[in-house]
């Protein structure tokens, strides 16, 4: 059945609704940095909410994936020089606006010290401009920029991953075996780099695994390429497609808690499973993931309708689809929220607070970790929104429309026949 003959429903994308579960479990972590107090203090459970900030990071690289591959796969993006630079048009119009404005904005009024003239801070701004940022200075100001230069980097190579697997990978059975392939080689590269550091003791986990690009290529093409299971796929049962659903988005939550354990157990003292985290786990949130988007996504049977205020009337939970056009700015500002939150604490605001809901003393902590929480989430949206509106106007969306109705395969022909005139062979 063809996606144009599926009905039209006011449901919710379930990949905004994961969107949005990536996106918390890392701004639950980070609060974690700022906020003032002992925020665990005599609460059983807070390790709940100690979630594992690198897996919504995977998780994100693997959308990416997905997202470019459904680009590819549906026709949208051409196997030529003009589709290529297209490609990379689009990314670089909807990333680098965003993210310049959110460096400027970070420089003037959180860290204003880079500004200041001098080589080595001018060196800081053409680094973090240039998308060549690896959290080597400011991170608690700028350390989210180093996932910018990630995400860049695998868009660059995206393309020509995608040119090698519909040039090697054509069946079905070669679509699973290139899969296997894919996450085989990541766990062995993570876990083989691990022991090089583990036995040199020259190298850390986070900048010479966690953060490189090519580390995550398992990541980003396995999205990439679950797009071609759309076209095997047959017919599946109401019941089948149900139960899938329903033990894959439990499978992924049950992963997170695990893997929230664990982290907390590691950052307290308490046990010491960190390397399952590191090596082991961002394979097992491919499959997870994978098995989401395979249920909610490839066996997707609706379409839905636009986004409208009366819609959302009608069905709340399309909240999320909103979250969808706000989760940059929402990533790239939430820290710089958290911390200037925590510079202006004011102990008094948040005791009085904790007397208005009836806080019992001795859970008095972690409930203003709490508020201070829910406060910066609520800052950090109400900001995003601000940008993102701005990213969408008039002025910004034809510039946007200019530099896509370019035919760069005749601006490429046409520098190459300048540079055959300037030097002649």
């Amino acid at each position: 059945m063809s996606e144009r003959l599926y009905p039209e429903k006011n449901k919710v994308d379930m990949l905004n609704v994961l969107r949005f579960i990536a996106f918390m479990i890392i701004f639950l972590l980070h609060a974690k940095a700022f906020i003032p107090v002992n925020w665990n203090e005599n609460c059983s459970v807070a390790w709940v909410l100690y979630t594992p900030a690198w897996a919504g990071t995977w998780i994100f690289f693997m959308l990416s994936g997905y997202g470019v591959g459904a680009g590819y796969y549906s026709g949208k993006y051409e196997c030529s020089i003009n589709g290529v630079v297209e490609f990379y048009i689009k990314r670089i119009t909807s990333i680098v606006p965003i993210y310049w404005f959110w460096v400027i904005t970070v420089a003037i009024f959180v860290k204003p010290e880079i500004l200041m003239p001098s080589l080595e801070h001018f060196g800081y701004l053409v680094k973090l401009l240039l998308f060549n940022y690896q959290e080597e200075f400011y991170s608690a100001e700028f350390g989210l920029g180093w996932y910018m230069t990630t995400l860049l980097r695998l868009y660059l190579v995206a393309p020509f991953g995608y040119i090698l697997l519909r040039r090697f990978v054509r069946t079905k059975k070669q679509t699973y075996c290139a899969l296997v392939i894919i996450i085989s080689a990541g766990l062995v590269a993570r876990c083989l780099m691990g022991y090089h550091i583990a036995l040199t003791g020259k190298g850390n986990w986070s900048p010479n695994i966690y953060k490189p690009f090519y580390f995550n290529f398992d990541i980003f093409f396995f999205g990439l390429l679950l797009n071609k299971l759309k076209e095997y796929k047959s017919d599946m049962s109401y019941i089948h497609k149900k139960i899938g659903r329903g033990l894959s988005i439990t499978a992924l939550l049950l992963l997170i808690l695990i893997n929230s354990r664990i982290y907390y157990d590691y950052a307290y003292g308490i046990s010491d499973y960190l390397n399952i985290y590191c090596y082991i786990f961002p394979s097992v949130y491919i499959v997870s993931v994978a098995f989401y988007i395979y249920y909610f996504e490839i066996y997707k049977d609706c379409i839905q309708t636009k986004l409208e205020f009366k819609q959302l009337k009608k069905n709340f939970v399309r909240i999320f689809d909103y979250f969808q056009k706000i989760q940059y700015p929402l990533y790239l500002f939430h820290s710089s929220i958290l911390l200037c939150l925590a510079g202006a604490y004011k102990e008094t605001n948040y005791l009085n607070l904790c007397k208005i809901f009836l806080v019992p003393q001795d859970k008095t902590n972690f409930a203003i970790g709490c508020l201070y929480t829910f406060s910066a989430l609520i800052l950090s949206i109400g900001w995003s929104s601000i940008v993102h509106n701005i990213n969408v106007s008039k002025g910004v969306g034809r510039i946007k429309a200019y530099l896509q109705k370019i035919d760069y395969s005749a601006v490429c022909r046409n520098g190459i026949r300048i540079l055959r005139q300037m030097f002649p062979v």
